[in-house]
């Protein structure tokens, strides 16, 4: 029976077969079955996130005027320390979090395949031996995805063109977003294929740069469905978040055949 890093290297040789009505259909199928307690879990998140952002404020004696952030907010008047605080806090906050995303995975891949699920199941990967390595791979990303804007935000505090200023936002942005799509599936790596983090960072970018195009257009009329949520008092986009991921669950089921002898065993000795 392949290994994972058997099927990435047959991938990398041979590419795989995705098709986009395909992948839609079936992320809408398992959207359907897990959007109401993936909503629920993504609303606990935020409100105890939210806390703590004000219990942590309080502690440091950093209470910010929110009308005044919003209506005076810019690059220009933010100090290098402050970009340098708010990019290393966004890689802890999104390493911290990275256990609850695999967490929803499990859930759509548990509803996909007909095992129980329930909101516990939001944060199993906070105790397996996965735990690690969803960490380190999240704030790896997350910090090549963000040191290049905060470069060029630093950049904005001794030098400005609008020209050049311009032009480096734009690369920033196409630089961000490559990096986020290249590494869509380190998370179903990491959980379904066993993969360390670096090997899964090199497996999804190896597995997404096959179909690159492909998995763009998916993700983008996922992300446009999921921002519906917002004519719902802004409260259903909790509730349609998790179409992102399982899209990114379904895309990865698609180009990585997943055995299931092999991944029940790797679930059942994966806790301890």
């Amino acid at each position: 029976m392949k290994s994972t890093l058997d099927k990435v290297q047959e991938i990398k040789n041979h590419g795989y077969r995705l098709d986009i009505g395909e992948v839609i259909s079936q992320t809408f199928d398992n959207y359907k079955k897990i959007a109401l307690l993936s909503g629920g879990i993504i609303i606990v998140l935020v409100i105890i996130f939210f806390i703590v952002a004000l219990g942590v404020g309080a502690i440091l004696g950093l209470a910010i005027n929110f009308t005044d952030f919003l209506t005076d907010y810019s690059v220009g008047n933010l100090s290098a320390a402050v970009l340098l605080t708010k990019m290393g806090a966004t890689v802890l906050v999104s390493g911290l979090v990275a256990p609850v995303t695999a967490g929803i995975m499990q859930i759509a891949h548990n509803a996909e395949t007909n095992k129980d699920f329930d909101f516990s199941t939001a944060f199993t990967h906070y105790k397996t031996k996965y735990f690690k390595d969803l960490f380190l791979a999240t704030i790896i990303i997350t910090f090549t995805s963000s040191a290049f804007e905060t470069i060029i935000q630093l950049s904005h505090l001794y030098f400005f063109d609008y020209i050049l200023t311009t032009f480096l936002n734009i690369t920033s942005f196409i630089f961000s977003i490559s990096v986020t799509l290249l590494t869509l599936l380190t998370i179903p790596f990491i959980i379904f294929g066993n993969l360390s983090a670096m090997e899964a960072i090199k497996a999804s970018v190896v597995t997404v740069s096959k179909r690159f195009w492909i998995i763009l257009l998916v993700m983008i009329i996922c992300l446009l469905c999921g921002m519906m949520g917002i004519f719902a008092l802004c409260i259903g986009i909790f509730f349609t978040m998790s179409i992102y991921i399982s899209a990114q669950y379904i895309i990865y089921r698609n180009a990585i055949p997943m055995d299931e002898k092999d991944e029940l065993d790797e679930i059942g000795s994966s806790e301890y």
